[in-house]
């Protein structure tokens, strides 16, 4: 079992001090709430976020983003923030920038689908039925997550608040070997969902087996040649705590303790963890202070 230790703690100046690479979740991590940039997580406006991603890069830290977003959205960020390439839809894409040229891999792990296909992965997900059963099982409590339900390649985004394991033994019913991935927390401005107004709100995906943001991490680091006391990784959800096994350390965000599950989670984990103690993208300046600090 470990101890969610603070980033001031010596252990965390001692693992940081190793770190080449930061793989890092962005929505409930490396953003304020609605996905803001130039702001705090209270909202008001900031550029502590810019200034360190500055300080990063001129220290020769890789950032790699880990998301459930499509690759579009994500090439964008990667683009204009100057940052080093990304993982995108939960594991199932990976591209990497060097000198202006992106390379793009597909990991689709146990699902059976031939790439030369006519269709997408996502399509052939689609076609299956099981996105409609899901949603007829659990009405007024899932629906499509837009706008990052568009665009897809690989998994179809939802959200709501649902019995997973009720929703996954649906899924098993299907073709394709496909689980349900929970990632994380979302505040969606306009929904079509009918449950509580105090109920939680999380983001699910439909991800091929075998696939996670975990495993394509370390498939990741292992072509780069960069062993795990050289990363680190940070997240607030389940998804991204499956990050924590093939890194040095991990850092859980505040906000993501918010879940008690995902608290259990993160006791019963054997890794070095760490936790911040401010939310979202303030929680993450956090980080990035104590990781240029030990350097």
């Amino acid at each position: 079992m470990a101890d969610l230790l603070p980033l001031s703690s010596k252990t965390a100046k001692e693992s940081f001090s190793q770190v080449k690479r930061i793989y890092t979740d962005i929505d409930g991590t490396l953003l304020a709430p609605g996905g803001k940039f130039l702001t705090k997580h209270d909202g008001k406006p900031s550029f502590e976020l810019a200034k360190l991603l500055v300080e990063l890069k001129e220290a020769e830290i890789d950032l790699v983003l880990v998301s459930g977003r499509n690759r579009a959205s994500l090439h964008e960020m990667v683009r204009q923030l100057n940052l080093d390439g990304f993982i995108a839809e939960l594991g199932t894409i990976i591209q990497r920038e060097s000198s202006g040229i992106s390379k793009t891999e597909y990991i689709l792990g146990a699902m059976d689908f031939d790439l030369s296909s006519d269709k997408s992965p996502f399509e052939a997900i689609q076609d299956s039925g099981v996105v409609d059963a899901l949603l007829h099982a659990f009405p007024g409590r899932l629906e499509y997550s837009l706008p990052y339900a568009l665009e897809r390649e690989v998994t179809p985004a939802l959200r709501g608040n649902i019995d997973e394991q009720e929703a996954q033994r649906i899924i098993d019913s299907y073709p394709y070997q496909l689980d349900l991935a929970s990632n994380g927390l979302v505040h969606p401005k306009e929904h079509t969902l009918t449950m509580g107004a105090d109920e939680p709100i999380y983001i699910y995906h439909l991800l091929p087996r075998g696939v996670s943001k975990g495993s394509t991490l370390a498939y990741d680091m292992e072509q780069a040649g960069l062993s795990a006391h050289e990363c680190v990784a940070l997240g607030d959800s389940e998804a991204d705590l499956d990050m924590a096994s093939y890194v040095g350390s991990f850092v859980l965000m505040n906000n993501g303790l918010q879940r008690k599950h995902l608290q259990v989670l993160a006791d019963k984990h054997d890794g070095l963890l760490f936790k911040t103690n401010e939310n979202t993208i303030d929680g993450w300046c956090e980080f990035a202070q104590a990781i240029l600090a030990s350097q």
